[in-house]
């Protein structure tokens, strides 16, 4: 290794050979893990929003013995995927609605996200709202290295979490982690292939259909919600995940 550099953390790292307990540059597993964006042949396709056809899924690992009894899913058709081909599942959602939700002195802002908004979903919003709508496209953001995506999508986060009073989005990937924050989102199915992409938001949402939008049937003033509960379910569903499982692992608790 070159003896200056930026290390996994994104800071600048300088090898210091008389300090043994220098931290290393590297992550632990980096032998064994690179971003796909730095990938030479990475399918155009690789984050088309309406997915691929899936032919066959690899799994394979260093440690069998370890590997967790049951499988977290974000959707039910993953769910139902993997339980056609006989592999243990469970539905898991997505970690991001685990983030921490904002408290009151938090909130400096008073602003409108519309994200991944099409034409015809800001042409039927309220004029007011319209007008003084930020509109941001995350689909369309790119980046060099994972460390600026990353940084990238910290800051869009914590400019959700510091300014918005409300997000109208058709983004999945916006929605959770947003709802998750304690602010009141409307989430519109773009009519993706995969109808039910957005049952992890099952119970906590509405999700609209565009002939819903076109009837009129969206409230723009949703109230924002509130399911701390499910976020500790989710963490524990993780931790169990995470153990080294023996004969005896609470399979049911899972």
């Amino acid at each position: 290794a070159p003896g200056k550099l930026i290390d996994w953390h994104g800071n600048e790292w300088i090898q210091d050979k008389t300090n043994k307990e220098q931290a290393p540059a590297a992550h632990p597993n980096s032998r064994f893990t690179a971003p796909a964006c730095q990938c030479p042949t990475l399918a155009k396709e690789w984050e088309d929003p309406h997915g691929v056809p899936v032919s066959a899924i690899l799994f394979g690992g260093r440690r069998p013995s370890t590997i967790p009894l049951e499988i977290g899913c974000r959707d039910l058709s993953t769910l139902e995927f993997c339980r056609k081909n006989k592999i243990d599942a469970y539905f898991s959602r997505c970690l991001s609605l685990t983030l921490p939700k904002r408290t009151k002195d938090q909130v400096v802002g008073n602003s409108v996200y519309c994200v991944d908004c099409p034409d015809w979903l800001m042409a039927i919003m309220p004029d007011e709202l319209r007008r003084n709508a930020v509109i941001i496209s995350q689909r369309k953001f790119r980046a060099d290295n994972p460390f600026a995506c990353r940084k990238a999508a910290e800051d869009l986060l914590e400019r959700y979490r510091t300014t918005a009073s409300l997000v109208v989005t058709t983004a999945l990937h916006c929605a959770q982690p947003c709802l998750a924050m304690g602010i009141p989102v409307v989430v519109v199915d773009p009519q993706y292939a995969e109808a039910d992409r957005f049952s992890s938001l099952e119970g906590l949402v509405h999700v609209y259909t565009k002939d819903e939008a076109m009837s009129g049937a969206i409230d723009f003033n949703p109230a924002a919600v509130d399911f701390e509960d499910l976020k500790q379910f989710l963490i524990q569903n993780l931790k169990l995940t995470l153990e080294p499982y023996g004969d005896n692992a609470e399979r049911h608790r899972v």
